[in-house]
């Protein structure tokens, strides 16, 4: 069970990467943005409402030799919503099909090789329940 890494974080992006065998897990909460403060301490920076939150699938980037599964998992169900076979290739849902896989947005996500090895990179885009501060209040001097 292993984490996966987390190559991008912004405030309305994430990519994450996995690379390996087994189960790869990706929490929604470690996808809040983060920013560092004038004494270079990291401060989040981005509130989470795992109620109503949205983390759609845009890209997929992978490389594996057998079957892999993309599954969203929350609350004791699993969902696969994306199987990709031996081989290599990449999709850009919303750039080429005008669509995002959005299936289960509110879940965490679980990319299981089984006992296949590959790499599985996943961008996502960050919707609803990442909830970024009111900056307005702020002097520019103030703002992350």
């Amino acid at each position: 069970m292993a984490e996966a890494k987390i190559l991008k974080k912004t405030r309305r992006q994430v990519v994450v990467k996995a690379v390996g065998t087994g189960a790869h897990y990706a929490n929604l909460t470690s996808f809040l943005h983060e920013s560092s403060n004038t004494t270079n301490h990291i401060v989040v920076d981005q509130f989470f409402s795992e109620a109503n939150a949205v983390c759609t699938i845009n890209d997929i980037i992978f490389s594996v030799d057998g079957n892999a599964n993309i599954i969203r998992e929350a609350n004791g169900f699993s969902n696969v919503v994306l199987t990709v076979t031996a081989g290599q290739s990449n999709f850009s849902f919303s750039q080429y099909h005008g669509f995002t896989v959005n299936e289960d947005a509110n879940a965490n996500i679980r990319i299981d090789f089984g006992s296949n090895s590959g790499t599985i990179i996943l961008c996502l885009t960050k919707g609803e329940g990442f909830n970024d501060p009111n900056l307005q209040i702020l002097a520019d001097y103030q703002r992350p």
